[in-house]
């Protein structure tokens, strides 16, 4: 790989292939790098490569290097990278001396005139123009003086410093590209020893100034020593350097310094590393010290696979007081072998105080779902999370989990029937929590993650709402677009539940049949409101926005609709009938339809509508007359506000949680709800905080309903803590109390009946109507 490596004086025609171009540097500079590093590097790229072409040796250097051709640019590159940090540094040694001389004559000197003229003096050696210089010298009356450069030496020191430690971290990531070539031992060390990179790296590690030159400093040397084999990491550096390092190690340098150095002796003195790990978690220093910890528990489960006795430090880092300290452990346990997990995640994810961590814990299980010998574990870990926890952060993290570990094992083309597994396994979980979570939002949370694990986890389905998908995400927010056949042909049921699933992340949708097809409207589209021009001529004021008309309001024309889960308004504003975010269910209650979707629905005729959601399937029944059908929508017109009111029950609310749609049904408006069927019965669950908004008694909807569903939503009515008023409260009582009495009277009754049917009795039984029996007993 590595051959001879030489650097001398020749033809500028024999060595044109090792100059390098603005558009080189750039590339391999931004190699692996995140998209926004260019962007926000720019101004120091720009000069990176201005210094470059004024670098004497760019059209003179030859470098003889057998690989490949970004290797041999990178090459060319580390030269520079270390004139140009030698040049720098020096360049900061000659800026603070020159401004300590400017200091001592500017105190030396007497009268004014010599005051100012040492001030101009040094204005000009820090680059002024003799424009500027005119215009500093006119500005001694008003601001310009001593302090003003002193202010431009200290400007200069600082960028220089940060275009300083900007070249030592491209120096090591440079450095990386070169010495990775390199995989035998021999041509390694011939590599190294050429590149003298601690010869230009070691002054630095005992900079006193900026600790970012000093970190960036440890962090290059870092990485390229990590870069060579394993076999030489040890004696690559002198007996001084590894001396500093291990002293930097000890806690009297700045944090971010210590970290680097704790990095560096991993690879340089595996040998010191256990004593000085463990001496960070049984002797913590001040707050910031957390960082230092963090960094060992990363180092710990490095290098776990070479020494297995630093497994008792983690046990120290478990107990630590941090909660972030203890983040780190859970992040990082996947790299972990499989008794190191059993061991330490119970303890982060049932036994920790702090919900953060157990979060953290729940978010590294999505690694090990993709591994076959460890799916069972997580599976297992999960589902007891979702059965025991209570805090609701840590619920909505383990819910994200269900969704994410699913698509993690499509994405990594893990079987079907695993798949499957694994929505079936979380199923019960999710299904006790969609029923009898402590929050609503959790409540929501649940129905949402068991309707997007029925949609993705059956390849049949998963392949028609990738295709509807991929056709909504097109279509503009407020238009309209044909349905393809293809789509248009599915079961309105499997539609809308298909669409709610999107719909949980995009707008909501509209979809109208008519004689030439079925066309789906993304979105809400406005259009003159009757009520919104009522509610104008009622409420004027001067500060509405003007070029807005103020008499629009939503327009649905679909028989099948799916509101959208997240777009809704934070804070209630002056126009009544807007979808309202609840802080307690973390949504806007999208099942219960919105004022202006009843009003649409009116319009359509007799036609029910349906509107499908994660908690369920909502159907509106218009009144059968159009008589009828006008006065309702009037009336909702005119008191639009009284009914929007209704709609955004709040839950402290003096009326009923069911008054909206008790309002409706007196207008002869019905309003029914029905949970989504599941394949199997066992999974259907419906929140019974859901159906304190409907009646208590309710139709069977067709084509909706299972055999004894019925029953299923009388039980969950009657269980249900919510929806019931005081009138409902008495109704019962007495209802309750007449059968107790009933039944009371009517075995009293009985009883004597069977008494009196005996033909002699002995004995008393207290006081007898008619002690002496009759003639035609005693016959």
């Amino acid at each position: 790989m590595f051959r001879t490596l030489v650097v001398e004086m020749s033809d500028q025609e024999n060595t044109q292939d090792t100059v390098l171009t603005r558009q080189e540097i750039k590339e391999i500079l931004s190699l692996e790098q995140n998209r926004y590093w260019h962007q926000l590097h720019a101004d120091l790229i720009d000069r990176l490569c201005r210094d470059y072409r004024l670098w004497p040796a760019a059209e003179t250097l030859e470098v003889d290097y057998v690989g490949n051709e970004q290797a041999k640019k990178a090459l060319v590159l580390v030269h520079f990278l270390r004139y140009e940090i030698t040049h720098v540094a020096d360049g900061l040694v000659q800026l603070k001396s020159r401004f300590g001389e400017y200091t001592k004559r500017y105190t030396k000197a007497i009268s004014d005139s010599d005051k100012k003229q040492q001030i101009l003096n040094y204005a000009k050696e820090l680059g002024a123009t003799p424009r500027q210089l005119r215009k500093d010298e006119k500005a001694f009356e008003r601001w310009f003086g001593h302090d003003t450069v002193s202010d431009r030496y200290q400007r200069r020191y600082l960028e220089t410093e940060r275009f300083l430690s900007f070249a030592l971290q491209c120096l090591g990531k440079v450095g990386v590209i070169v010495l990775q070539e390199t995989k035998q031992v021999t041509h390694a060390q011939a590599l190294w020893r050429h590149l003298q990179l601690e010869t230009v790296l070691k002054p630095l590690l005992d900079y006193h100034g900026d600790n970012r030159v000093l970190v960036s400093a440890f962090h290059a040397l870092s990485e390229t020593i990590r870069a060579l084999p394993e076999d030489i990491h040890q004696s690559c550096i002198s007996d001084s350097t590894r001396r500093f390092i291990l002293h930097s190690c000890r806690g009297n340098q700045s944090i971010w310094v210590q970290c680097e150095a704790l990095q560096l002796l991993q690879s340089v003195s595996p040998t010191s590393l256990k004593v000085f790990l463990r001496n960070r978690f049984e002797f913590p220093k001040d707050n910031d010290d957390l960082f230092v910890r963090r960094k060992v528990v990363q180092i710990v489960v490095e290098q776990l696979h070479k020494e297995p006795g630093l497994e008792d430090i983690l046990v120290f880092a478990v107990q630590d007081n941090s909660p972030s300290v203890r983040q780190k452990l859970a992040e990082l346990l996947p790299k972990t072998d499989v008794e190191v997990k059993k061991l330490f995640y119970p303890i982060l994810l049932f036994g920790d105080k702090s919900a953060p961590v157990r979060a953290s814990a729940l978010l590294s299980l999505l690694d090990l779902l993709v591994n076959e010998d460890e799916f069972e574990l997580a599976l297992v870990y999960l589902g007891e999370v979702l059965l025991t926890e209570k805090e609701r952060f840590v619920l909505r993290t383990a819910l994200h989990v269900c969704r994410t570990g699913l698509d993690k094992l499509i994405q990594y083309n893990i079987p079907s029937a695993r798949q499957m597994f694994f929505a079936q396994s979380l199923q019960p979980a999710i299904k006790s929590l969609h029923e009898t979570a402590d929050s609503l939002a959790v409540r929501r949370y649940a129905a949402q993650t068991k309707e997007y694990l029925f949609a993705f986890s059956d390849e049949g389905r998963r392949q028609r709402i990738n295709r509807l998908k991929q056709f909504v995400e097109v279509i503009p927010p407020g238009k309209t677009r044909r349905l393809p056949k293809t789509i248009a042909d599915s079961d309105d049921a499997d539609l809308g539940r298909l669409l709610s699933v999107i719909a949980q992340k995009d707008f909501g949708f509209d979809v109208e049949s008519s004689l030439f097809g079925r066309f789906i409207t993304r979105g809400h589209a406005f259009g003159f409101r009757l009520w919104r021009l009522f509610h104008e001529f009622r409420h004027p004021s001067p500060d509405k926005r003007q070029a807005f008309r103020h008499t629009v309001g939503r327009l649905f024309w679909g028989e099948l609709r799916v509101p959208s889960t997240i777009l809704s308004e934070l804070a209630e504003t002056k126009i009544p009938g807007e979808p309202l975010f609840m802080d307690t269910e973390d949504g806007w209650r999208g099942y219960l339809p919105l004022v202006d979707e009843v009003i649409s629905a009116l319009a359509l005729g007799n036609k029910s509508t349906y509107f499908y959601h994660s908690e369920g399937v909502v159907l509106l029944i218009p009144p059968r007359y159009f008589l009828q059908r006008l006065r309702a929508s009037w009336k909702l017109s005119f008191k639009f506000s009284d009914y929007a009111h209704l709609r955004n029950w709040q839950e402290k609310g003096q009326s009923p949680a069911r008054s909206y749609l008790d309002a409706l049904a007196a207008l002869g408006i019905k309003v029914c709800f029905r949970g989504h069927d599941n394949q199997k019965a066992d999974y259907r669950s419906i929140d019974p905080a859901v159906l304190r908004f409907f009646p208590a008694f309710i139709p069977d909807m067709p084509g909706l309903s299972s055999s004894g569903s019925l029953w299923l939503e009388f039980k969950d009515y009657f269980v249900s803590a919510y929806g019931n008023s005081l009138i409902e409260l008495a109704a019962f009582l007495s209802l309750a109390m007449t059968y107790f009495m009933g039944r009371h009277v009517y075995l009293y009754r009985k009883f004597r009946r069977a008494r009196n049917r005996i033909p002699l009795v002995l004995g008393g039984w207290g006081h007898e109507e008619n002690p002496v029996p009759s003639e035609s007993k005693l016959r």
